[in-house]
């Protein structure tokens, strides 16, 4: 299995579940898939493709009370756990299960809701900063950025553009040099620790510049 089948097994978080309450949608697209995230007038939440089963439609283009979603093409209504119950063109035939909208793998963690596409899915990242409660931990709004996944990630490990883009902030020339530190495969993840770039202000505290140091975890290549 090569990397384009395997990264479908990972997870994605797609939504800040404080945004998530009851009686809502949520269209999201991960990986070229587009998904329809439902919450109920009771909580619960369930994840599907955001194509209608009967003729493709988009099931985003139509309604959801928190109780049912409707079609906008043909007025097919499903339970918000995706069972199909109706069918305007044939209201007296009880919907064969067949026509039910198929669950993704869901679940709410670190103060957000994530989503695997894939049949196999692996382990959630862990955070063991957020657990032991050490620091902020802030959910930050999703920003568009024109570039591919891979790239991204690799800009955010590479701290040997501070001095140059983010010069008198992040770093500053001369201090330029990048030093040795450790990277180690831990469950899966690829951790980098004690990654050391100087700053011209590394604190709140302080009066001068000085080394401030980086650990990274990377749990698969479009998160770190």
């Amino acid at each position: 299995m090569d990397a384009a089948d395997t990264i479908h097994n990972e997870w994605f978080p797609v939504a800040n579940a404080a945004n998530v309450t009851g009686n809502s949608m949520h269209p999201f697209q991960v990986l070229d898939q587009r998904y329809l995230l439902l919450c109920d007038s009771a909580g619960s939440v369930f994840v599907t493709v955001d194509t209608c089963p009967h003729r493709g439609a988009r099931l985003s283009l139509g309604s959801f009370d928190g109780q049912r979603l409707q079609c906008a093409y043909h007025g097919w209504e499903f339970e918000a756990a995706g069972r199909c119950v109706h069918q305007p063109a044939h209201p007296d035939r009880t919907p064969s299960l067949s026509a039910a909208l198929q669950p993704v793998s869901i679940r709410e963690q670190y103060g957000l809701w994530w989503v695997c596409g894939g049949d196999e899915p692996k382990n959630i990242p862990t955070f063991a900063a957020f657990a032991e409660g050490r620091g902020t931990s802030l959910v930050m709004n999703a920003a568009r950025v024109e570039s591919s996944g891979p790239r991204i990630i690799e800009n955010f490990l590479d701290q040997a553009h501070f001095p140059y883009i983010h010069a008198d902030y992040l770093g500053q020339t001369p201090h330029t040099e990048i030093g040795r530190y450790g990277v180690d495969i831990v469950d899966g993840e690829l951790h980098l620790t004690n990654c050391v770039v100087w700053q011209p202000n590394p604190g709140p505290r302080a009066t001068k510049g000085g080394p401030v140091h980086y650990d990274y975890t990377v749990s698969h290549p479009y998160a770190a």
